[in-house]
């Protein structure tokens, strides 16, 4: 055949071949991009779980160690509310007696006060009994 100038069945077949070629390129390379977004996105999705997980297991800790501090605390504060209570008893029964050896003495008697103010005592005192004994702790504080 004579050329005319237009495109020969081989040009035309090579001229879809590449253009198949190139497409079926661009298919592969479109699927590796989606496969590394996606793969990407699970591997960040990963991470974060991974991440939760361990933030779970750091709270458990410091939750159970802060327990442990705690019932600790508690205990030690009881022990010490027990010291401290039978060092006021011990300290209120030195200070009685001494208040009662010297009612006059201005220390004793504040040491009395503040021992009550700190530390009431509600004793159910009859009535003809408290009234004897404030008179008889008005006789002592006038003589």
């Amino acid at each position: 055949m004579a050329d005319t100038g237009g495109l020969s069945t081989g040009e035309v077949g090579g001229i879809v071949a590449g253009a198949l070629a190139i497409g079926a390129a661009l298919g592969r390379a479109v699927q590796w991009l989606w496969g590394a977004v996606r793969d990407t996105g699970s591997s960040r999705s990963a991470k974060l779980d991974k991440w939760h997980e361990e933030l779970t297991e750091r709270e458990r800790a410091l939750k159970a160690d802060i327990a442990q501090q705690m019932d600790m605390m508690r205990d030690q504060m009881a022990e010490f509310a027990h010291q401290v209570d039978k060092y006021r008893r011990a300290f209120g029964i030195v200070a009685g007696e001494l208040f009662r050896r010297d009612s006059k003495n201005a220390a004793l008697r504040e040491a009395r006060d503040i021992l009550a103010e700190a530390f009431p005592l509600h004793l159910d005192v009859p009535e003809d009994m408290a009234a004897t004994c404030a008179v008889i702790d008005m006789k002592t504080s006038d003589g």
